[in-house]
């Protein structure tokens, strides 16, 4: 679980970077695609809408923080569209590898305790993910 120290120090992070997110999210993606190549194909040639999706889920994580079950019921769903996505469970690591390396390069002053807290965070995201997709993958 995060505790209110993780909880600031992302948010702060956070904070830093809300002036140029789309320079993080292209980022991110191309880190992504480098780093997996095998998931390129997963994603549409015109990268920016996905991008912005991306912008729209770490606000709302972030935003979130304080009542982080609140949001568990999305995250599943989520994970439960992606297994439609022929996302495997193995590439949430990857993911989440890149995303960190992505932010720590983007957020200024960062830290080991930041990425302590975002890997606590993407770890707590992913874990419902999963549970979405088995459910999905069980359901059909």
């Amino acid at each position: 679980m995060l505790d209110q120290t993780d909880i600031r120090r992302i948010r702060t992070g956070f904070a830093r970077i809300k002036c140029a997110p789309d320079a993080l999210t292209r980022d991110f993606y191309e880190r992504l695609f480098r780093a997996a190549p095998d998931v390129r194909p997963m994603f549409p040639d015109d990268i920016r809408r996905q991008a912005g999706k991306l912008q729209k889920m770490l606000a709302l994580v972030v935003q979130t923080l304080d009542d982080l079950d609140a949001l568990i019921p999305q995250l599943r769903a989520l994970g439960a569209r992606h297994v439609g996505y022929g996302t495997a469970d193995a590439q949430y690591a990857v993911v989440g590898e890149v995303l960190i390396d992505t932010l720590a390069a983007h957020i200024p002053g960062w830290t080991d305790a930041d990425r302590r807290a975002w890997t606590a965070l993407y770890g707590l995201a992913t874990a419902a993910a999963l549970e979405g997709a088995a459910e999905a993958r069980a359901a059909g």
